[in-house]
């Protein structure tokens, strides 16, 4: 099998999702006790993958402080 990479877009602002989004991104509002991005990066871990890319605003650190190296996964 080739060496497969995924690219995860977790940008944008959220508005439509306020005031859930209103101090939380987007990809990090919970649904059933797990941020959503969380889920995905578990289906692209379950596919096989093992190299991901995660496409955030560039004026926050949020997302990155949340997910960190990915070395859990």
């Amino acid at each position: 099998m080739e060496n497969l990479k995924a690219v995860i877009m977790a940008g944008g602002k959220g508005t439509r999702l306020l005031p859930l989004t209103s101090n939380l991104p987007k990809p990090l509002v919970p649904i059933a006790n797990k941020p959503i991005l969380h889920y995905a990066i578990e289906t692209v871990v379950e596919a096989g993958i093992s190299e991901i890319g995660i496409v955030t605003n560039a004026d926050s650190t949020e997302v990155q402080d949340a997910i960190g190296d990915g070395s859990r996964w």
